[in-house]
């Protein structure tokens, strides 16, 4: 399977392919640094709130508005980073499960740049590309507004206590 990006100006700038069947590769991306584009940017409306998750197949099952970054890191020097920023484009976040880390930076990175950022997570063991079309809409009206206390709040429990001899 191939899934095409094309920039704002209607030009492919981006690929990814997946292997269907397991005798071969997995994925293989275009050689382009992901920080030099926005995923399906000519399908973007900066002006409506956008859905940031990990990959196209992620992207494949949110409505529409939904960016995928490729990873799970949105580094501040990336297009899509600025886009957001210039825009103050109000996000919801949803990366896979087991990385709560990575997505309350993606968060607070927005945050400081001025826009609102949600944050919502699938349940563990799945991600978005497992879901039905209506649980990921579920899921996504159900993201929960970032602050710097969401942050804490998850670093603080998943301390572990106890005494260790």
């Amino acid at each position: 399977a191939i899934i095409p990006s094309f920039d704002s100006d209607g030009k492919l700038n981006y690929y990814v392919a997946r292997s269907i069947d397991n005798d071969s590769f997995r994925y293989k991306n275009a050689k382009v640094r992901k920080t030099e584009i926005t995923f399906n940017e000519i399908d973007i409306n900066w002006n409506k709130t956008v859905i940031l998750v990990e990959g196209v197949f992620d992207a494949i099952k949110c409505p529409d508005n939904a960016i995928p970054i490729l990873g799970s890191a949105l580094p501040t020097n990336s297009l899509l980073y600025k886009q957001i920023i210039k825009n103050q484009t109000p996000v919801i976040i949803s990366l896979d499960p087991d990385m709560p880390e990575k997505a309350y930076k993606v968060a607070d990175d927005i945050s400081k740049g001025g826009a609102d950022a949600l944050v919502c997570f699938a349940p563990t063991n799945k991600d978005l590309g497992d879901m039905s079309y209506s649980s990921v809409v579920e899921l996504l009206n159900s993201a929960k507004r970032y602050d710097f206390f969401m942050n804490i709040s998850h670093k603080i429990s998943r301390i572990k206590s106890g005494s260790i001899i």
